[in-house]
């Protein structure tokens, strides 16, 4: 439908304008504090995701004797560094990892901050995976591999985090 002649669109314009003269909220004010409003509650939502994501690092040592807990996303693990290794030009990390959930982990990888003795950082490895499962309701000792740093260099690593790739749940 086109719209011809000036008379036609100054009776448009008039009323829009008379529509935005009236007294409740006008169309658009409103339409922007129901996105606003939507906004806000995505913006809560992933406040929410983030507070669950962003955890403090559970520090561990050789010197340290128990374990530490993990979040990840199916649910708690407990975690304690056991011994470094040479190999090649880096190291062989070993770790006892507690599984108190109902699944076996077929495959996991850790975000882990390395550190001297002074606490100093020597290095972030991103997901180096572990070399095995992770039954569920026991411990497991498990090894991941570090390029160039040697275990005479590692005194202390931060868990940034662990990352739960596949599953297994027990069948009857």
């Amino acid at each position: 439908m086109a719209f011809h002649g000036f008379g036609t669109k100054a009776g448009l314009i008039c009323a829009v304008a008379l529509v935005g003269c009236n007294k409740s909220e006008p169309a658009s004010d409103l339409i922007a504090r129901q996105k606003a409003d939507a906004v806000g509650e995505q913006i809560t939502y992933l406040e929410t995701r983030l507070s669950a994501v962003e955890r403090s690092p559970e520090t561990l040592s050789l010197a340290d004797s128990g374990y530490s807990v993990v979040e990840t996303d199916i649910g708690r693990l407990t975690v304690e560094w056991l011994k470094s290794e040479k190999l090649g030009a880096g190291s062989r990390l070993t770790f006892k990892i507690g599984n108190p959930t109902t699944a076996t982990i077929t495959r996991a990888q850790a975000s882990l901050l390395l550190k001297d003795a002074a606490g100093k950082p020597l290095g972030k490895i991103a997901r180096p995976a572990f070399n095995g499962d992770i039954k569920s309701g026991t411990w497991n000792t498990v090894t991941v591999a570090i390029n160039d740093y040697a275990p005479d260099r590692i005194a202390k690593i931060d868990v940034l985090g662990l990352y739960v790739e596949n599953i297994t749940l027990f069948t009857r």
